[in-house]
């Protein structure tokens, strides 16, 4: 089952709190190693896995509907009765068997009968103790962390008949502070989602204020976690554990990050690591313990990339498995290669064609985010392109590739011999223009692709030295948007004399990059790509008096006014429904007006979603909206919008702004209608019109699809690439 790991979110836990829990084990090894039997340890990586998928199994099942609402995935949801049924037997069996072996007593169980009571009160009705903001943080912690490693050293003191009530305490005071605070990091960076179920403390709370007490919370963790080390360890693994710390402090200065930590490197790394080569010393098999640990956890191997062995090891490893898995699918189970391959068949598919295109030369695609649900037309131009695709994104310059490799390589040594090199240059970055020039080269690059201005930008010195040829993508925000002009005008000049085309998605951005001093004779008009035969053929069957929106929730977009015309829509249709897809910046104050106004409940946010959701949206809509508006400040605007273009597509009737691309696209009362920006009122008037009139919708709905069916740029746009990067791009 291809996606019962992934579903089940035991990657999380077998990440973040396994671990942990073997740092437990190899502690309580450390004190009496002779007692260990290998059969226990190799028992633990089965409960651990088997109890943490119970915890999420059951989370998932108290959040069926809430998920289902928010667009999150939840294992009940995405799969039938029959594989919920053996994945639920499977994980019980996965969690419960291996206790056939291991010693236990009646604290044991108890411990066990306190997790299970724990995670049904924790997610399920009629408790869901998890939507209390206080009590939640504590009862995760427990569940997660606190009697899983407590349970797991109590279970190999037993082995070893030596309790230690002192190291339990210790560790499961440890764990339960570490727990909290994970736990808190969690909802922070989950705050988006959860702003559409029920109240956590980041939704309530400004989140920028837990840094100071997360990091206060920090130290007081760390201080017990020394003093557990210091007390049961001996003196010389306490000044590893200490000096180890104090290089990430001096290399990587320690702030709190919601995401990754010195100080939890420093747990989930090389706490477990210390402690098994400490007990390796004295016994030698435990170095083949050691060496299982390092293939078990990606995290710590991640860490040791420098050594070359081990890591060609590891790569050995898990291509052979991976191979296994493979042909046992296609020769025992006799599933076809696209079935076998799983969620990898759309990358092997890929990464096939680009073989077979590499004779038509590379196209180097350069951006600043890898998979941002907002710019899926970049994306379509590793499928559609006749040419190998080369894709390079994050910062200015991009340093990573598709697979998220760093050109200037992953490892410590690496890193610093990369900043020590900059410093005698005296140029930053100088070290990975000298590995993107390599690259360039590498991949017979035929031209750069870059998205957008800045990125554009940061490759100039890439393009002097390489000579290769360079096509920018120009959006509205690179030229509208005044502090974004204030930082890059000056560079412009110079991109618009060296890029041998400047690509703008509306007519009025290629307006702009003239006026900004770029040579008309270098400049385009070409709208953004989406596939315009997906959405031709949306069946649609629009359910009465609804509403959709799709897009980020930014200024531009202006999400607060379309929310006051929804409610001027409502005085009149009061059962009107209103569906958003997308997140961003303003979604939290999106959601609170609508709350303000007590329209709520005729909305639905969605948050992110797949084109499938949308496609299938699109077809359930009556009316597309969007009201696209200049910001007062920084004067930015929107380019010609591809939501609005697959709506129209799709044949739905389209209320808009005259605004921008917008306008290029609409004629009002032709094939949708337009109104001015800011003017709520006019919107929902003309949104009216359109819910009781369904035969002048179906009609607008209709010019709409005909308009972009008759849009030589729109359907020739992969075309009109191909010719461009054809004429433009070096040779082969």
């Amino acid at each position: 089952m291809e996606t019962f790991w992934y579903k089940l979110r035991l990657s999380d836990a077998w990440r973040y709190k396994a671990p942990l829990i073997f740092g437990a084990i190899y502690m309580v090894i450390f004190q009496e190693p002779e007692h260990l039997h290998l059969k226990y340890l190799i028992l633990s990586i089965f409960t651990i896995i088997g109890i943490a998928g119970i915890g999420y199994l059951s989370n998932d099942w108290g959040d069926r509907a809430a998920d289902q609402k928010s667009g999150k995935p939840n294992f009940f949801n995405d799969h039938g009765s029959l594989i919920q049924i053996a994945s639920v037997l499977v994980i019980i069996t996965i969690a419960f068997f291996p206790w056939y072996f291991f010693p236990s007593d009646r604290y044991s169980w108890l411990l066990i009968s306190i997790e299970i009571v724990t995670f049904l009160v924790y997610g399920l009705p009629p408790f869901e103790l998890k939507k209390s903001k206080w009590i939640a943080p504590v009862l995760d912690a427990i569940y997660a962390h606190v009697i899983p490693a407590t349970l797991a050293a109590y279970t190999f003191m037993l082995a070893a008949n030596e309790i230690n009530k002192g190291l339990l305490a210790l560790l499961a005071f440890w764990q339960l502070l570490f727990g909290i605070r994970a736990f808190i990091n969690h909802l922070i960076a989950d705050r988006s989602n959860d702003l559409l179920n029920y109240p956590t403390l980041a939704t309530t709370y400004d989140f920028r204020q837990w840094h100071y007490y997360l990091f206060l919370w920090s130290v007081m963790e760390f201080s017990i976690f020394s003093y557990m080390v210091w007390t049961f360890s001996s003196d010389w693994t306490l000044m590893i554990i200490v000096g180890i710390g104090a290089i990430y402090l001096i290399f990587k200065p320690f702030y709190y990050s919601f995401r990754e930590n010195a100080i939890d490197k420093l747990y989930l790394i090389y706490w477990p690591l210390i402690l098994l080569i400490s007990i390796a010393l004295e016994i030698y098999w435990y170095w083949f313990a050691a060496l299982a640990h390092v293939l078990l956890f990606r995290s710590f191997s991640s860490s040791i990339k420098e050594f070359w062995l081990l890591r060609k090891l590891g790569h050995f490893i898990s291509a052979f498995v991976n191979h296994g898995i493979y042909w046992f699918r296609r020769i025992v189970l006799f599933q076809s290669d696209k079935v076998a391959r799983r969620q990898y068949f759309k990358q092997y598919m890929l990464e096939k064609k680009n073989i077979n295109k590499r004779k038509n030369g590379t196209v180097t695609i350069v951006n600043l985010h890898k998979n941002k649900y907002s710019e899926t037309f970049i994306h379509h131009y590793k499928t559609e392109l006749p040419y190998a695709v080369d894709f390079l994104h994050g910062e200015y310059p991009p340093h990573l590739d598709e697979n998220n490799q760093s050109l200037l390589g992953d490892s410590h040594w690496q890193i610093m011999r990369n900043k020590y090199l900059e410093a005698l240059s005296g140029r930053p970055d100088s070290q990975l223009i000298k590995k993107l020039t390599r690259r360039l080269r590498q991949t017979n690059s035929k031209i750069i692709l870059a998205h957008f201005g800045p990125m554009a930008v940061s490759m100039l010195t890439a393009v002097k030295i390489t000579g290769i040829p360079m096509i920018v993508y120009f959006h509205a925000y690179d030229v509208h948007h005044q502090e974004q002009l204030s930082n890059y005008q000056e560079q412009y000049q110079e991109l618009f004399k060296i890029a041998h085309l400047l690509i703008g998605s509306s007519q009025e951005v290629v307006n702009k990059l003239i006026e900004l001093g770029a040579s008309p004779s270098k400049v385009k008009y070409l709208p953004a790509y989406f596939p315009v035969k997906e959405f031709q053929k949306i069946e649609r069957k629009p359910k009465p008096n609804s509403l959709l929106a799709v897009g980020r929730f930014t200024t531009t977009k202006s999400p607060q006014i379309l929310i006051l015309s929804f409610a001027e829509v409502l005085k009149i249709i009061p059962q009107a429904k209103l569906t958003i897809i997308g997140e961003g910046e303003l979604l939290e104050a999106t959601v609170n007006l609508a709350k303000a106004l007590q329209i709520e409940k005729n909305m639905l946010f969605l948050g992110k979603q797949s084109p499938e959701e949308v496609k299938q949206q699109l077809a359930n809509a009556q009316v597309f909206v969007q009201h696209s508006a200049t910001t007062p400040i920084h004067h930015d605007r929107e380019g010609t919008p591809v939501a609005i273009m697959e709506a129209m597509t799709a044949g739905l009737p389209i209320v808009s702004t005259r605004h921008a691309g917008i306008q290029e696209l609409i004629t009002h009362e032709e094939n949708g209608l337009l109104v001015n920006e800011l003017d709520y009122k006019a919107m929902a008037h003309e949104i009216l019109n359109i819910l009781k009139n369904p035969e002048m919708g179906d009609k607008l709905g209709k010019n709409a699809q005909n308009s972009i069916l008759n849009n030589p740029l729109i359907m020739n746009h992969m075309q009109i690439m191909t010719e461009i990067i054809d004429n433009y791009g070096l040779t082969s």
